[in-house]
């Protein structure tokens, strides 16, 4: 059985783990929630939350990922 400063150990490791997990991905969910939005957009939004939040669902919302997949060569620079 733990002993109470086991546990309030514990608790804080587990805290400061979550702390720094949400440090690290951050960035990510960043770069997900703008990778819907046209260029303009992104850096319209730059100060405020509304830069992690990706736009309602409707037309246009895949554009930057149809461009990727059709005007470049990226399946094939993926398989490489």
């Amino acid at each position: 059985m733990r002993t109470k400063q086991q546990r309030l150990c514990n608790r804080i490791l587990v805290a400061a783990m979550l702390v720094l997990s949400l440090f690290f991905l951050f960035p990510v969910i960043w770069m997900l929630a703008n990778s819907f939005k046209p260029d303009g957009a992104i850096t319209a939004d730059m100060n405020s939350i509304a830069a992690f939040i990706p736009p309602l669902p409707g037309r246009g919302f895949f554009a930057n990922y149809t461009a990727i997949l059709t005007s470049t060569g990226f399946v094939r620079y993926m398989a490489n």
